[in-house]
C-alpha cells in the first residue's frame, strides 16, 4: 500500500490517468457515494492530488484553497476510496490490505497519509490552517469523522463546532472539523 502526493503542476501522466479512472468509477458509482455527480467533469482549481495504490489506484482526494476559505486550505476534498463494500457477504467489512480491528476507531492507513501529505504540501506553501467538510442537515458524518480524526491524528489538535456551519462557495455551508486557526465564514444553525 503506497500514498503519494503532488502539486497540481507536478502530477505524472500515469497518475492523471489513474485520477481518471478513479474519478469515472466515482461518478459512476451508486452504493456509498451519494455525490456522485461531484466526479463528473471535475476541473476545479486544486493544489495537490493524494492518491494510494494497493498494487491498482484504490482512492483519491484533493487538497485546494479558494478566495473564501481565508488562507486555510481544504484537505480530502473529492475523496473517493474504490470499496470493495458491493462484492461482500458479510456484515464485517472488506478492506484493502487491513483488518477490521486496525480501523476501528480511527481512520484508514491510506486515508491518515493523505491527510499528513496534504497539510504537509500545504504548510511547504505557507498554510497554516486545515479543514474537512461535508455536507448535510445532520452531524453525524462530520462526528464520525472528527471521532475517527483525533484518535488517528491527535497531533493536530483538531477542532469541531456542531452548532454552527461555514462557508465553502458562494451558496454553500458545510460542517468542518479543522486543525489550525478556523477563519471561515460562519453560518449559525
Amino acid at each position: 500500500m503506497e500514498t503519494k502526493t503532488f502539486l497540481w503542476h507536478d502530477i505524472p501522466d500515469d497518475v492523471k490517468k489513474d485520477k481518471e479512472y478513479l474519478f469515472n468509477k466515482a461518478s459512476n458509482q451508486k452504493i456509498n457515494n451519494r455525490l456522485a455527480e461531484n466526479f463528473k467533469e471535475f476541473d476545479q482549481d486544486f493544489i495537490a492530488l493524494s492518491i494510494s495504490y494497493d498494487s491498482v489506484p484504490i482512492a483519491i482526494s484533493v487538497l485546494q484553497e479558494r478566495d473564501l476559505f481565508n488562507s486555510m486550505a481544504r484537505i480530502l476534498t473529492r475523496f473517493y476510496y474504490d470499496s470493495p463494500f458491493d462484492k461482500q457477504k458479510s456484515l464485517m467489512p472488506i478492506t484493502h490490505s487491513y483488518s477490521v480491528k486496525q480501523i476501528n476507531k480511527g481512520l484508514r492507513p491510506f486515508t491518515i497519509e493523505m491527510i499528513k501529505q496534504q497539510i504537509e504540501c500545504g504548510q511547504r506553501l505557507g498554510i497554516e490552517d486545515f479543514f474537512v467538510s461535508k455536507e448535510g442537515d445532520r452531524t453525524y458524518l462530520m462526528t464520525d469523522f472528527y471521532r475517527r480524526v483525533i484518535v488517528s491524528l491527535p497531533e493536530y489538535n483538531w477542532q469541531f463546532d456542531t452548532k454552527n456551519k461555514y462557508r465553502m462557495t458562494e451558496k454553500s455551508f458545510q460542517w468542518i472539523t479543522w486543525t489550525g486557526a478556523n477563519t471561515l465564514e460562519v453560518k449559525h444553525v
